[in-house]
């Protein structure tokens, strides 16, 4: 009981406001169809719209993949830096003011700036869910998961209500979203504190085992790989 009290105590106390944020990321975030309803009937969407969306999600399959192999292979820490995470927070509200702007001014959309808005913001995306992810991984996992499953509920209601209401304000509001969604990891990038996640993650993965199962099995696992080396293995 006194282990649980605590485990509870720990999970109020480590939580942070400005990991709300990431509701507005969510909310914007086009590789979850319903935060796109909103465009389905301004300007020429019906015509336009599935350029900028097949283009995004070819372009952001694309450079997730790169961006894992990257990461694998040379200096992940990259991902944290603050001139990647800017960089791509401007191509992500890049692309889509270009979206927006191809849909909403008559003359100036075509299959071209479709194509460049969603290759903009799959481009920009994918950075940026790795930052976001790397400062979620700042949490207990128990945390990281809880943390997700509610802002994941809220981020789904405004996306319905977005696309609710009149374009105008859905614009703004989706606007100011965004923003928002991408002010946090600029944030954190800038600070430093992105790459000290990375530099901590393997003292974090043992404290999130330990979280997990207690810490009297985490030491009895902790004594066994000590004396043979390998959890799985026996003297």
């Amino acid at each position: 009981m006194q282990l649980e009290g605590s485990r509870r105590v720990r999970f109020s106390q480590e939580f942070r406001l400005e990991t709300l944020a990431f509701i507005a990321f969510f909310a914007t975030l086009p590789l979850y169809s319903p935060n796109l309803v909103l465009f389905s009937e301004y300007g020429a969407a019906d015509v336009l719209m599935p350029f900028f969306v097949n283009t995004m999600m070819v372009a952001a399959a694309f450079v997730g993949v790169v961006s894992a192999w990257f990461a694998f292979r040379h200096d992940a820490s990259l991902f944290t830096s603050p001139q990647l995470v800017i960089a791509s927070s401007v191509l992500y509200i890049g692309g889509f003011a270009l979206f927006v702007a191809g849909l909403g001014i008559e003359g100036f959309g075509s299959e071209g700036v479709m194509v460049a808005a969603g290759a903009a913001v799959a481009c920009g995306m994918v950075p940026i869910c790795i930052a976001w992810g790397t400062y979620l991984a700042m949490f207990d996992l128990r945390q990281a998961l809880f943390y997700l499953a509610i802002m994941v509920g809220v981020s789904s209601f405004i996306a319905l209500m977005l696309s609710s209401v009149a374009i105008e304000p859905g614009l703004v509001s989706f606007g100011l979203l965004a923003l928002i969604g991408v002010a946090l990891p600029c944030a954190k990038a800038t600070g430093g504190k992105l790459d000290r996640a990375v530099a901590d993650a393997p003292n974090r993965g043992d404290r999130e085992l330990g979280y997990l199962i207690g810490d009297a099995p985490r030491r009895a696992i902790r004594f066994q790989i000590r004396r043979t080396g390998s959890p799985c293995q026996r003297a």
